[in-house]
């Protein structure tokens, strides 16, 4: 009878102690998801700086390879800028994630439309704007 109480006791105190640590890893933050789980070349994370070289202020936003919103960012015509996170901190996302410029235009991987250079993906906002619109005929 001895052997089963300490069973069931030890039983209870592992509970108590596994619940709150699978709780708190289920609440990874969307940044640290910016990266799936494979490690092949074209999924290296690095801090991205977007290029606005188009006409007007833009606004970006992105997103992780699974389409969860990360932040979203307001760029001036002429201007470049790192994105970071909400603490200051330059994101670092895979080539999977995925980047949008405004609400009309579609989003895409970084890794389409960014080069590395330097360690850091580089992305302009009109090569962004040309792959997004791959396939559509202008107005005349």
């Amino acid at each position: 009878m001895n052997l089963k109480r300490s069973a069931i006791f030890g039983f209870y105190i592992g509970t108590s102690l596994l619940v709150p640590l699978l709780s708190t890893l289920q609440d990874l933050p969307v940044s640290a998801q910016l990266m799936p789980n494979n490690t092949s070349a074209n999924s290296e994370r690095m801090p991205i700086r977007v290029f606005n070289n188009y006409k007007d202020t833009v606004v970006l936003t992105l997103w992780t390879p699974n389409k969860e919103k990360v932040g979203t960012w307001t760029l001036p015509n002429g201007k470049s800028a790192y994105l970071n996170n909400s603490e200051g901190r330059r994101l670092r996302v895979s080539s999977l994630a995925k980047i949008k410029v405004g609400e009309e235009w579609g989003w895409v991987d970084v890794g389409q439309v960014a080069e590395q250079r330097n360690n850091t993906w580089i992305v302009d906002v009109r090569t962004i704007w040309q792959k997004t619109h791959e396939g559509i005929m202008p107005n005349r």
